[in-house]
């Protein structure tokens, strides 16, 4: 077992001056991960994340856009199997590059005709995904459905699905809740490791959980993965919000390892929680597909009129992802 080192994180909300604790350097190689499919057994400390949805939107800001509209008849291959996944076909999608002020390169969002989540909802909160992170997201699909609201990651590509209840007043609004904790599964995956490990996946990980009485809310004991990324939400608070998230939660001591560990890996990665800054680098844009038809574009001249220049602004690098996909246990 590698040694632990004492963490000091600042500001470090979470704890209290007078505390410490210590987290490994780096992933252990006799202490193994928790079981990635299982549902954790602790229990939650929040009945509901609702409270935290205040302070983040407040202190996480939107960041100046704008956007342009993709002529029809192309679109990315990843919202095209999104949308087709879930039911939707392919020429029911919109395309926009939406350029943020923060990034050279815009990105690639598409929406379903009939989402009923405003498209200026929609823009906006993806916009106040602190750039560092929000530059390990691919894009995002919204889309259209019956009877709930639900996400998933898919490989770096988010993919919203949309519900308005007719009993709530007024238009359905896009909960940074949710899109903070779908960067964390990204996060997870191309930020937050320990060598060559996910922290999800990672013995430390497993020894802060073990430490810990309690995980963030029933929805983080669905398995490591959610847990990871529900920590990521409140981690996000705790690093923006004055009084972090003890401020809010009496019981915080309860997580205390698990939000400790994300904000120490948020800071090793170069403080991607934390809003302000350019973007660096980026994940490579999916691929332009035709509406209609399931070949890919051919060699250059072969079919390829009017397709979409998605490749990254020159000095941008790029962010390597392994295949991924949290749709059997991330419907949040």
């Amino acid at each position: 077992m590698l040694p632990s080192i004492t963490l000091f994180l600042l500001p470090l909300l979470l704890l209290s001056p007078s505390s410490s604790t210590t987290t490994p350097a780096s992933n252990s190689t006799t202490t193994p991960g928790l079981n990635y499919t299982a549902k954790l057994t602790k229990p939650p400390l929040l009945p509901s994340f609702d409270p935290l949805r205040p302070g983040l939107e407040a202190h996480l800001p939107p960041t100046l856009y704008n956007y342009t509209k993709w002529s029809p008849g192309w679109l990315p291959l990843s919202c095209k199997t999104l949308a087709q996944h879930e039911n939707h076909t392919a020429s029911t999608i919109e395309v926009y590059n939406v350029h943020y002020a923060d990034c050279a390169s815009p990105w690639i969002l598409c929406r379903h005709i009939a989402d009923p989540l405003p498209l200026p909802s929609y823009f906006a909160t993806f916009g106040r995904i602190p750039v560092r992170a929000r530059s390990h997201v691919r894009g995002a699909i919204s889309l259209p459905h019956k009877s709930q609201n639900s996400a998933y990651n898919a490989h770096g590509t988010i993919a919203f699905s949309n519900w308005r209840d007719p009993k709530k007043p007024g238009p359905l609004s896009a909960n940074v809740n949710v899109f903070v904790h779908e960067t964390g599964h990204s996060l997870d995956n191309s930020a937050f490791k320990m060598g060559e490990t996910q922290l999800s996946r990672s013995g430390a990980w497993a020894r802060v959980y073990k430490r810990d009485t309690h995980v963030p809310d029933g929805y983080a004991a669905k398995n490591v993965g959610e847990d990871v990324a529900q920590s990521t939400v409140v981690a996000a608070y705790d690093v923006n919000v004055p009084g972090g998230f003890r401020g809010l939660e009496k019981g915080w001591e309860g997580i205390r390892g698990q939000v400790g560990l994300v904000r120490r890996m948020q800071r090793d990665a170069g403080d991607v929680l934390v809003p302000g800054g350019m973007c660096t680098q980026r994940l490579v844009n999916s691929e332009p597909v035709r509406v209609e038809g399931r070949r890919k574009v051919g060699r250059r001249g072969e079919g390829d009129e009017g397709r979409p220049d998605v490749s990254l602004a020159e000095g941008l690098g790029v962010i390597t992802q392994k295949e991924f996909n949290t749709k059997s246990g991330c419907t949040h």
